[in-house]
């Protein structure tokens, strides 16, 4: 199971900055809210259009803009996840979890992560946590279940050793 869906929300739309004059110093702790801004909207046109690429570099270009912003890391994660660099997108869904503590999303990615690269009863405890978020995410239902379903012949094996 995989997030399907990259949710850019680009509010506060006709900022004027673009991603060449971006004015951003992250060990200044300079934080370019317009710059941020106009990048996730040249970040939703470019992944609509298809090209991931200078999706993830412009949605990047942002994270430098407003390393903050929780919305970046976790689309950054979302990318990561779906070109099977999970160590990547763990990252970027635990930084998006730390700063969007409730919000459901980086919590299902993280699960959606564990789940993919085998960690079935991480993934389980992940899938619980979001359901503590949001207990109607059908999302978080079904990747408990799953998740709980591959885990159990690995308790099988462990507990008639």
């Amino acid at each position: 199971m995989i997030l399907t869906a990259l949710t850019v929300a680009a509010t506060g739309g006709g900022c004027g900055s673009t991603a060449t004059n971006a004015n951003t110093s992250q060990s200044q702790g300079f934080i370019d809210a317009k710059a941020s801004q106009q990048l996730l909207s040249e970040a939703r046109a470019r992944f609509e259009s298809g090209n991931l690429i200078e999706t993830e570099r412009t949605l990047e270009l942002a994270a430098e803009a407003n390393p903050f912003d929780g919305r970046l890391h976790y689309n950054l994660g979302v990318l990561a996840l779906r070109q099977g660099r999970f160590d990547s997108a763990a990252k970027r869904f635990e930084r998006a979890s730390g700063l969007m503590p409730q919000a459901v999303e980086p919590q299902l990615g993280i699960a959606s992560t564990l789940l993919q690269t085998g960690r079935y009863e991480a993934a389980a405890d992940a899938f619980k946590r979001a359901l503590e978020l949001d207990p109607t995410s059908r999302t978080a239902s079904e990747g408990l279940t799953i998740a709980m379903d591959c885990a159990a012949p690995d308790r099988a094996s462990r507990s008639s050793r």
